[in-house]
């Protein structure tokens, strides 16, 4: 008859094996489509340039529109609970008049560019509760919580 192995051993015998699991679907996981997109987002920094952006992004924005002198650009997170703009009466390249008629679609990035195409705003709807600009952090998570005339002539100096 065999001794039985004890519990302390086997669990180091399967140590190695668990290890090399969790550490490859660590990898997976910081690999995948939505953490990129997540560590894009934490770079993003006022005055950047929309190439920069795309770049940052490496993806195109899926609707774009304007409010006053501002660019408003909608990145898409590359998940399936991300919203789409079929709800959306105004069709992509609409000029608004208020925060307010701006699409307020779950899980896009929204950024706002300047005349000279700089970033003067950004926020991710669903995702954070600010919205960053060049008057500092607001909570709330859309445009609409800031004032329509900052949607004037804006640049990162300002």
């Amino acid at each position: 008859m065999s001794k039985p192995i004890p519990i302390r051993r086997r669990l180091i015998r399967r140590l190695p094996v668990v290890t090399l699991l969790i550490v490859v679907a660590g990898l997976a996981l910081y690999n995948s489509p939505g953490w990129r997109h997540l560590r894009a987002y934490k770079k993003l920094r006022l005055g950047m340039s929309k190439s920069q952006v795309l770049v940052l992004f490496d993806r195109e924005p899926v609707y774009e529109c304007k409010l006053r002198e501002s660019d408003i650009w909608y990145i898409r997170a590359p998940d399936f609970l991300a919203g789409d703009f079929s709800d959306v009466d105004a069709p992509s390249g609409s000029t608004f008049t208020s925060t307010t008629e701006l699409p307020n679609v779950y899980d896009h990035v929204q950024l706002a560019f300047d005349f000279e195409d700089q970033l003067h705003a950004f926020t991710w709807i669903g995702e954070t509760n600010t919205v960053e600009s060049t008057i500092g952090s607001t909570p709330g998570g859309h445009f609409n919580v800031l004032d329509d005339s900052y949607f004037g002539k804006q640049s990162p100096d300002n």
